[in-house]
């Protein structure tokens, strides 16, 4: 019975070893790219207060096929009487949809929701004029059930 116990014990302790030394993959994501001139800003998110305009829960990762909200911040007039948005495919830097905002020249916010239909990595492009002011790049991807 003691031989019994002690073979146990160090099956036990084997298997142990051997589940803690199993390497777990990781998987290193590259990180979101943006960028914006001039102090301008391009935030995104599900949730928008339409009275104080702003997105209340900035976040840049959604699931396909939902609508979310970009807002670009210009944080000055634009001084120009539209806005182009662009999404694009970040894999091959395809344009999918481009819209072009008319606006006043002392706009200083132009928001929209949006949406993409397939899991993946996407950028929202803004131009002002010849000018790219801000790109924000976001992750669409299916929500994980638990």
């Amino acid at each position: 019975m003691k031989r019994f116990c002690i073979l146990l014990s160090v099956l036990v302790l084997v298997l142990l070893f051997g589940a803690a030394c199993e390497e777990e993959e990781v998987v290193e994501e590259e990180p979101l790219e943006s960028s914006s001139v001039g102090g301008a800003e391009l935030e995104t998110g599900y949730d928008f207060d339409e009275d104080e305009l702003e997105i209340t829960d900035v976040q840049t990762t959604f699931e396909p096929n939902r609508d979310f909200y970009f807002m670009f911040i210009n944080n000055q007039p634009i001084g120009d009487d539209s806005v182009v948005v662009e999404l694009i495919d970040s894999a091959d830097d395809q344009v999918l949809a481009e819209e072009d905002y008319d606006t006043e020249e002392e706009t200083e916010k132009v928001y929209d929701k949006i949406w993409f239909s397939r899991p993946g990595r996407y950028k929202i492009v803004v131009h002002v004029g010849d000018e790219e002011r801000a790109m924000q790049e976001v992750i669409i991807e299916e929500k994980e059930e638990n």
